[in-house]
């Protein structure tokens, strides 16, 4: 009942849109999407994670999801006489371990400047953080957190992640 999808196509890439460089299509299905509303306002995908996040009581990732334009206008208050504000929201609650927090702290190392900068190698990373995030859960649950094979297996994911990182940027199917 609570549910929202976005639908909308990848970032253009390399090619641009016929009519505008940045135009888009984005679709909101939801029981609380307006029927047949076509907003006029300026979106970017960034408002689609800024909705998201609104929508589950999420703080913003970044300066982009903070700034961003939400979808607000998109939705109505009420459907078939239930209203938004009923409807229970799930939040995740994701807690990483130290592990996983120490291999993440190597994406200070990559190129995050702008969107699509080093995203392979920083999808990569996040990967690999949650395999540490595993790892520990796995031997916590078996009360193994203190033994010489699971803090050799954390050591070399660690290693693996801080070579993947201090190697060379892939270049990118669109790099010029």
């Amino acid at each position: 009942m609570g549910s929202a999808i976005f639908l909308t196509f990848d970032d253009a890439q390399s090619t641009l849109d016929h009519i505008h460089p940045h135009r888009n299509l984005l679709t909101v299905v939801s029981p609380f999407a307006k029927p047949a509303y076509s907003s006029l306002k300026h979106y970017s995908t960034a408002s689609v994670v800024k909705t998201e996040e609104l929508l589950l009581g999420l703080p913003p990732n970044n300066i982009h999801d903070l700034m961003a334009t939400d979808l607000r206008d998109m939705f109505q208050d009420s459907y078939n006489g239930i209203t938004s504000a009923s409807v229970p929201v799930t939040k995740p609650n994701y807690v990483a371990t130290p592990e996983g927090q120490k291999v993440w702290s190597l994406v200070s190392k990559l190129d995050t400047s702008a969107p699509d900068r080093d995203s392979a190698r920083l999808g990569a990373l996040g990967r690999y953080s949650m395999q540490a995030d595993q790892l520990h859960r796995e031997a916590e649950a078996k009360h193994q957190l203190r033994s010489r094979a699971y803090r050799k297996k954390q050591q070399k994911l660690y290693q693996n992640a801080a070579l993947m990182v201090n190697a060379p940027a892939p270049r990118d199917a669109d790099d010029k």
